[in-house]
């Protein structure tokens, strides 16, 4: 019996170390002509629909980040990308500004 729960807890314990993580971002766009889901209230400050929530698994090496590009259409995007993918890895709240847009980073569940 004493062997049985040991196996048991090693069985649960190697289950959790193989758990992975994930991260929750909106996936959307203000823009009708994109690939990303639309939705017109996208590009509110305070956006919360929760049918447009992408989960995102994250790998074993590289977290993912949500991220919130704003273009000099004021068009917005939200969505989810690798850490790391765009050559360097990001901060929470890191913001760059590239050619026509800006796009600024976050570490946490819905946070973009």
């Amino acid at each position: 019996v004493t062997s049985m729960k040991l196996l048991l807890a090693a069985v649960a314990l190697a289950a959790l170390i193989h758990e992975g993580t994930s991260i929750h971002c909106y996936s959307c766009t203000s823009d009708p002509s994109w690939p990303f889901p639309y939705d017109p209230n996208c590009a509110n400050f305070d956006y919360s629909d929760t049918n447009f929530i992408q989960e995102w698994e994250d790998d074993d090496s590289v977290p993912s980040v949500c991220y919130t590009v704003v273009y000099s259409d004021d068009t917005i995007g939200k969505s989810v990308e690798r850490n790391g993918v765009q050559g360097m890895i990001i901060d929470d709240g890191d913001c760059f500004v590239v050619e026509q847009h800006t796009i600024c980073y976050c570490t946490g569940d819905l946070c973009n």
